[in-house]
């Protein structure tokens, strides 16, 4: 085992959230399993000082020492988490607040493409809460690791999440600290250590592959959780293949001794355990320095059983955020609802949406003025009678036949942007400060063309862009992704979170066949071979993919998400990322034709919007780089 590494990590203690011993139990327990096989690991948990950025890359710089290839790296969290724009998962370490920094856990796998990592399984037991309040919108994100020393080799992936986006995972409270127990990691490790039949392979039953676990966990943990009258269904993507997927090779001698898990009534007797007495169990309790108090709500949630008993109290990992004032902070479903709905008036009340334009393509700008726009040297901006209205005029021809990047200033001095497309009209949308949408419509589309674009949009903004997102969601994204191509930037981003790059490549092929230009964010995430071949124009290479067995009620209806594609080659739109969040892919890919030099600086002058605003210096300097190119 000297080739595998594993990294556990449980952070109780990260204040002003709820203390949660049952994170430090779950990374201890995860812990000793890799210890009992063998396997190199570092254990950091947070009950007595605080595990800081700082603490995690000196654990990971011990486990890389001496430049070793790395056949599986296992890294395991426990603690708070939260989600933000499309399927971008965040760690918070214990001094989060303070700091007003977060892991990024796509970021960080990235990053591990560099460190000669052949298989990476990521075991994440925190909430994907919702990132809805002023501090926790716009945390500063961190892959912790810098760029490691060997060159990009993409791992193949497990991902294990505990939840599903936008959701809680839980942590049940025992009748002492050492009895908490996380849901998910509990269920986990006793299925590791050989305690469940039902977690080994069938038919034979003499090992546990990543398959026959992802059926154990999303079989039993549901049903564990109900037990505990919440719902909870993890988020498990299997990236490694056959035969080298096996996480335990073979039975115990004899099954271990497994602990009774608590009983709900316990739970409800250890209330009083809950908040500001129980928050004096770790490492704030020795700090100098007084710790944020948060007022005016409950650190826990109340559920009432469906047998009629009285309520019970479970602890949500991380479902509460607080702002700087200590203001409520999570986005009711209510809340989330309304807002959906008044986005939807919004985009309803744009009756001075343009359907066409002479040259095959243009633009209009809703809740600001465009004060001008640039194509580089193959197009120009120009405004049409209606204030909002922009032609785009190709240079030396009548018709837009190829794609070209538009940026755009507003009237507030910032600017945005994402692609000129052909027969299509975009609509920007602005509020405030920032870009809020980006949709597409094909030229003369009915009013209501792209309705379901502007549901999914809403709920991207509200952050309730799906209940249990995952491959379902990416799915019907797809359905119109020719139509509007922004539905397969979202989908892409979803599958990037899944560790699934096929079904990237998949997405750029049929919008290649359909001879729609590739979103540069769907080829910057599929990692797709790209050149120039002329001035602000890339292509890229898209190879093949091979078909798969569907992985999920939507998948299963909709063949062209898991058959084979062969290769191709297609044309990219844009010359920078439609959303914010693939910003911080640019160095990953800054030696590929696909990155114009002095692009990743700009990464400082981004507004915090989930669609592409930068501030006027930024635009500046962004417009200079286009037009240069």
């Amino acid at each position: 085992m000297e080739s595998m590494r594993c990294l556990s990590l449980g952070i109780s203690d990260a204040p002003p959230l709820e203390f949660l011993q049952g994170a430090a139990n779950g990374a201890r327990a995860f812990g000793d399993w890799a210890k009992d096989l063998g396997i190199p690991t570092e254990v950091l948990v947070d009950d007595e000082r605080p595990v800081g950025f700082d603490t995690v890359k000196a654990a990971f710089e011990r486990l890389f020492a001496g430049r070793p290839r790395i056949s599986r790296l296992l890294i395991y969290f426990a603690g708070h988490g939260l989600t933000r724009d499309p399927a971008e998962d965040l760690w918070l370490l214990s001094q989060w607040f303070t700091s007003q920094r977060a892991v990024s856990v796509g970021q960080l796998c990235r990053r591990l493409s560099r460190y000669g990592v052949e298989q990476l399984t990521v075991v994440s037991d925190a909430c994907r809460s919702l990132a809805a309040t002023t501090d926790s919108a716009d945390l500063a994100i961190d892959p912790i690791l810098d760029k490691g020393p060997f060159d990009v080799r993409l791992p193949s992936i497990d991902m294990l999440r505990a939840s599903s986006p936008f959701h809680a995972a839980y942590m049940v409270r025992g009748a002492t600290p050492d009895e908490d127990r996380c849901i998910f990691s509990g269920l986990l490790t006793e299925a590791l250590s050989g305690a469940h039949e039902e977690a080994f392979e069938a038919p034979d039953r003499r090992r546990i592959s990543n398959f026959s676990l992802a059926d154990f966990l999303s079989q039993q943990v549901p049903l564990r959780a109900s037990q505990y009258q919440v719902e909870l269904t993890p988020d498990i993507a299997t990236g490694l293949r056959p035969p080298n997927n096996i996480y335990l090779a073979s039975r115990p001698a004899a099954p271990p001794v497994l602990k009774s898990w608590p009983e709900p009534s316990i739970v409800g007797e250890m209330s009083s355990r809950v908040g500001g007495a129980a928050a004096g169990r770790g490492w704030s309790t020795f700090s100098a320095k007084p710790v944020p108090k948060a007022k005016g709500f409950s650190s826990s949630i109340r559920h009432k059983a469906r047998s009629g008993r009285s309520h019970y109290e479970l602890n949500y990992t991380s479902k509460l955020l607080v702002d700087r004032d200590a203001e409520a902070f999570a986005l009711s479903l209510k809340q989330q609802e309304k807002k959906v709905a008044r986005i939807l008036r919004e985009y309803a009340s744009e009756n001075d949406r343009p359907t066409h334009f002479v040259t095959g393509a243009g633009f209009n700008v809703a809740g600001a003025n465009g004060r001008r726009a640039t194509l580089g040297r193959s197009a120009r901006a120009v405004r049409e009678t209606t204030k909002s209205w922009w032609r785009i005029d190709p240079i030396g021809a009548s018709y837009l036949s190829l794609p070209a990047p538009l940026l755009i200033e507003f009237d507030n001095g910032n600017w945005g942007g994402a692609a000129a497309l052909p027969d299509h009209v975009a609509t920007f949308t602005v509020e405030g400060e920032e870009v809020v949408s980006v949709i597409y419509r094909l030229l003369n589309a009915a009013p209501t063309e792209a309705r379901d674009t502007e549901l999914a949009i809403a709920q991207l903004r509200a952050g309730a862009l799906s209940a249990r997102m995952g491959y379902d969601q990416a799915a019907r994204l797809r359905d119109q992704k020719e139509r509007d191509p922004v539905r397969a930037v979202i989908a892409a981003y979803i599958y990037d979170a899944l560790g699934d790059r096929d079904s990237i490549h998949r997405i750029a092929w049929y919008l290649a066949a359909a001879g729609i230009p590739v979103p540069y964010d769907v080829a910057l995430l599929g990692r797709l071979r790209s050149r120039q071949v002329a001035p602000g124009l890339i292509e890229v290479e898209i190879p093949e993919t091979p078909p798969r067995k569907p992985r999920s009620h939507e998948e299963a209806r909709r063949t062209w998400t898991f058959n084979s594609t062969p290769s191709a080659r297609a044309l990219v739109a844009g010359i920078f990322p439609w959303l914010r969040q693939g910003w911080s892919l640019l160095e990953d890919d800054e030696a590929s034709g696909l990155v114009m030099e002095g692009l990743v600086d700009l990464r400082a002058e981004l507004l915090r919007s989930s669609f592409s605003t930068l501030s006027a210096r930024g635009g500046q300097q962004l417009k200079t780089i286009i037009e240069e190119m």
